[in-house]
């Protein structure tokens, strides 16, 4: 996960943030912490499906001016 560390950004997350008001420039404000957090917790989706959902739910709260919660982002890796 080197590219995580590097807070490499994946360009499906990047298309869909542009797709949303507000989300590029929210990202791009919060800590490098939380950026790893959210980067880290795509790249463990086992599934495209999954995936994809993920980056559109990232999309859709950053342009709300949210950040993932971590508890509600671990609970969801564990449940699978």
């Amino acid at each position: 996960m080197d590219d995580v560390s590097r807070l490499i950004l994946l360009q499906d997350l990047r298309d869909e943030r542009e797709k949303h008001a507000g989300a590029t420039e929210f990202f791009h404000a919060i800590k490098d912490s939380s950026e790893r957090f959210v980067l880290r917790w795509l790249k463990l989706a086992k599934t495209k499906k999954t995936r994809k959902a993920r980056i559109l739910e990232l999309a859709e709260l950053s342009a709300r001016g949210e950040k993932l919660n971590p508890e509600y982002a671990l609970e969801l890796l564990f449940r699978a």
